[in-house]
């Protein structure tokens, strides 16, 4: 069926029920809404918020992310001898990299799972307040 058929029987429709409305109940103005406007309307926040929440996340990752450079940088230049007797010594690149960041690589796996854990139970209360809603 075409959308215009759709529009033009809503329309119609609208149109008719006023009329009847005005016979039946002619003290009252005649207010309509659709149910997906007011869905709309219910969701909005929760929509604005979560927008808001991701503009806040980005930043906090980039200013994770410029930390853990700052970090790496760090410990690169402290350890700087230790990476030079390492190399003299036969060290591969590959084997420096992952001397360098295996405390980093522990840290990150710590934080993604505590991430993951604080975000199921953020994601049941959430479940749980639209369920309640209903």
């Amino acid at each position: 069926m075409p959308w215009s058929k759709i529009t033009a029987h809503i329309t119609e429709s609208i149109d008719h029920l006023e009329s009847t409305w005005k016979e039946m109940v002619a003290h009252r103005p005649f207010d309509f809404h659709f149910l997906d406007d007011e869905f709309d309307q219910l969701y909005r926040t929760e929509t604005q918020a979560g927008q808001a929440l991701g503009v806040f996340a980005g930043l906090a990752i980039i200013i994770a992310s410029l930390g853990l450079f700052g970090l790496a940088a760090f410990t690169t230049v402290q350890r700087a001898k230790e990476i030079g007797i390492r190399k003299v010594l036969g060290a591969s690149s590959f084997q420096l990299v992952s001397l360098l960041s295996r405390d980093f690589t522990k840290t990150g796996i710590n934080c993604c799972g505590n991430s993951a854990t604080i975000r199921m139970v953020c994601d049941g209360r959430l479940v749980d307040k639209f369920c309640n809603e209903g």
